[in-house]
């Protein structure tokens, strides 16, 4: 006899407050030449390098993000372009792990960088998702199973075993972090509100599907 199934979703999601911050720091800088706009350029991303480094960052989180050099044309009304200068654009991601302390940390860069200094985003996560992650998968389970027997129950039979179980999602945390929730905390530097973050998982299982009128063959 063939096993009737029923195949139905799951979703697991665990929230919680985060404990880094993700955010990209970096100069832009135009110069008459090359030389001189990578020299003010270098300057003024290692300022900011050592002011994190001052306010307790490690080595290890920062990262360069990018790095550009592109000539600059002013177009006048007669004539053809005009070579104007040139504009370095260099930054890097940098991982704070004393949310508390972010914004502080954030303000002690802008400002060793000087008026060059650019701040692109902020994002949120939490350095340690395994449990978490573990949580949401065990949610997406119970919330599969409780779908399938409403539907078994619907069509007027029963659950039986589960036939087989994919993670629909492969556990990694979204690009960019997580979603951002309502904010809880503020700094009396520049304000960083972390507010909740959230891991979700979603499986889909395969369960037997036992009528209450089924005949054996």
């Amino acid at each position: 006899m063939t096993k009737r199934t029923i195949a139905v979703p799951g979703v697991g999601r665990i929230t919680g407050e985060p404990d880094t911050v993700i955010t990209n720091l970096g100069v832009t800088i135009t110069a008459p030449s090359v030389a001189a706009a990578t020299q003010a350029a270098a300057e003024s991303l290692n300022a900011m390098t050592d002011a994190l480094r001052a306010a307790g960052v490690d080595q290890r989180d920062l990262r360069t993000a990018e790095y550009s050099v592109a000539p600059q044309y002013r177009y006048p009304s007669e004539g053809g372009p005009v070579l104007d200068g040139f504009l370095v654009s260099s930054s890097m991601s940098v991982r704070l792990r004393d949310t508390a302390g972010a914004g502080g940390a954030i303000d002690a860069a802008v400002a060793a960088g000087g008026d060059a200094s650019v701040v692109n985003g902020i994002s949120f996560e939490v350095s340690d998702p395994a449990a978490a992650l573990v949580a949401a998968r065990d949610a997406a389970f119970v919330d599969a199973m409780a779908r399938a027997a409403q539907l078994a129950t619907a069509a007027g039979g029963t659950v039986g075993r589960v036939v087989s179980v994919t993670e629909a999602s492969d556990g990694r945390l979204p690009v960019g972090g997580f979603a951002a929730g309502a904010a809880k905390m503020a700094f009396a530097a520049t304000p960083v509100q972390p507010g909740e973050v959230a891991i979700e998982v979603r499986l889909e299982l395969v369960v037997e599907f036992e009528p209450a009128d089924e005949e054996t063959d």
